[in-house]
This record gives structure tokens, C-alpha cells and sequence, in this order.
């Protein structure tokens, strides 16, 4: 059940030593916006600092992982765009990574900056219905941590591909899950 259906968020709930991470946006397949990403920053920093936490596990409301930013809200002319708060944990762990494994899980749709959070974290957990995209390279947008040129991307989303579709999939940004990857 979504907590914020019109606006979205990221929220956080308490289980013994486990810090769940919410995305909360199914009616934008769990986009991101400026406020949402300032709440998993602040939600890492809370994992990081506080010491009966030793785990977190970033997840989605909703049958989609992300579909990526909400883009009018982080560019262009009504972009509400925000700095990370100072001293608070990078969700994209390219500064003040958290010290504490994060596992994300993930299904459906998983876009841009959903794989650059899956690279962040720890272990990924993805369902069998899961869509990789990395759009950037269809938009010229460069990725925030270089998922589109990275082995680790392919390491973690798919193994025991054939080079040539590996090598499509980087360079198209094409859409793709596991399946439609030809084994060796």
C-alpha cells in the first residue's frame, strides 16, 4: 500500500537490526524526484549512523523497482533540483558511502537510476520479471556512475552472456532482461 500516492517519497521502517528502505511512487513507476532522492540520502545516513542497524534493504512499493528520475524535476527551466545534504550518505556511493552492507531488491521495471543504485549496494536480489535499462546513452546523458561502459553492471544484472549483446545492450541502451540474453 502506497503512503503517497500523488507526490512520492522514500520512507524507512525498523525490523530488529534491519533498516528497510522504501520507494513509494507506484503511480510514476517509483520515479524520482528531487525530495525522494534527498529521503534515501537521508534514510543511507540514518543506516550509517545508528549502530543497532547493520543492514539495509533498499526496495519498491508497486510491481515497477524505478523507471528512473523524474526528469522535468531535475532539469530544464522547473527542475526543484537539490544538493545532497552535507555529511549525508551518496546513494550512488560515489561520496560518504555507508559503511553498513545495503541489499537491493528489485523487479520489474529497472531503469537508469536503478541500476546505478543496484551498483551502489551490496548484494542485489532481482525477481525474474525484471527490465534492464540503461536509457542515457539514448538521451546523451551521461550516467551519474558509468553503468553503461562497466563490466560490474553486466556482472550484476546478467552472467554468462555472449559478448556481442553485451556489447549492444552498453552501447544501444537497450531495453532487456535476463531472458532475452543468449547463454554461452
Amino acid at each position: 500500500m502506497s503512503r503517497n500516492s500523488t507526490k512520492g517519497c522514500v520512507y524507512h521502517e525498523h525490523h530488529d537490526h534491519v533498516l528497510k528502505i522504501v520507494i513509494d511512487n507506484p503511480s510514476k513507476k517509483n520515479a524520482f524526484s528531487p525530495d525522494m532522492m534527498e529521503q534515501l540520502s537521508d534514510a543511507f545516513t540514518l543506516l550509517d549512523k545508528e549502530e543497532d542497524l547493520w543492514v539495509g534493504v533498499l526496495c519498491a512499493n508497486g510491481d515497477n523497482f524505478t523507471a528512473g528520475l523524474d526528469m522535468p524535476k531535475f532539469f530544464g527551466p522547473t527542475a526543484t533540483r537539490k544538493p545532497r545534504p552535507e555529511g549525508n550518505i551518496d546513494p550512488f556511493g560515489l561520496a560518504n558511502q555507508c559503511r553498513k552492507p545495503i541489499v537491493t531488491a528489485v523487479t520489474g521495471i529497472v531503469f537508469t537510476v536503478g541500476i546505478e543504485m543496484m551498483l551502489a549496494g551490496d548484494i542485489v536480489v532481482a525477481a525474474d520479471n525484471c527490465r534492464f535499462c540503461q536509457m542515457e546513452a539514448r538521451r546523451g546523458i551521461a550516467p551519474i556512475r558509468g553503468a553503461p561502459a562497466s563490466d560490474e553492471l553486466i556482472a550484476k544484472v546478467v552472467t554468462a552472456i555472449n559478448e556481442n549483446y553485451k556489447v549492444e545492450y552498453i552501447a544501444q541502451g537497450d531495453c532487456t532482461g535476463e531472458p532475452e540474453f543468449p547463454l554461452l
